[in-house]
């Protein structure tokens, strides 16, 4: 890392403290700065990601950034996560599916919360069969109590789709 870089660590930090304190505005300012000083910084991009999707809800700027902190720094484990489920806001579902999956190949990344990622956007998307796969991998990636009964959970729900849609219920 750059000296450089290590001061806008320290602004990414002092970013990450406004919004801790609910001061969007504020931590957006000093994010919007770090950009035009350094518009290839990978990590400023997904917290402006972040920003755009969750403060603003304008999920194609989210995607535009994230999109451009993959380019810049694909081995932030913070982009993937946030940037699948905007995808899957915008219904760019075999896109979601595949930063997801690149995601699963990262560092510092939670396995089991993208596998129910990909789970969630398949049974979004009517891919049912696909989905429990992705739950139950899920479950087996788990290592929190609470995440294992949230797969159990949605493997039940797609199973009484999955049966719903056979005998012609819904």
């Amino acid at each position: 890392m750059r000296r450089y870089y290590a001061s806008v660590e320290q602004e990414l930090a002092r970013v990450d403290a406004l919004w801790e304190d609910r001061l969007y505005d504020e931590g957006n300012a000093i994010l919007e700065s770090i950009l035009m000083r350094e518009p290839g910084y990978g990590k400023a991009h997904a917290y402006m990601g972040w920003y755009t999707y969750t403060q603003a809800n304008d999920y194609e700027a989210a995607a535009r950034s994230y999109e451009l902190a993959l380019k810049f720094n694909p081995g932030f484990g913070g982009i993937y996560g946030n940037y699948t489920r905007v995808l899957m806001e915008l219904g760019r579902y075999d896109e979601a599916i595949d930063v997801a999956k690149r995601g699963l190949r990262v560092g510092g990344v939670e396995n089991s919360y993208l596998m129910a990622e990909i789970g969630r956007i398949l049974e979004r998307a009517g891919r049912l069969a696909e989905s429990r796969v992705a739950y139950r991998d899920a479950y087996y990636l788990a290592e929190e109590e609470a995440v294992m009964m949230a797969m159990k959970a949605a493997l039940t729900r797609v199973r009484r789709k999955r049966i719903n849609r056979m005998v012609g219920i819904f």
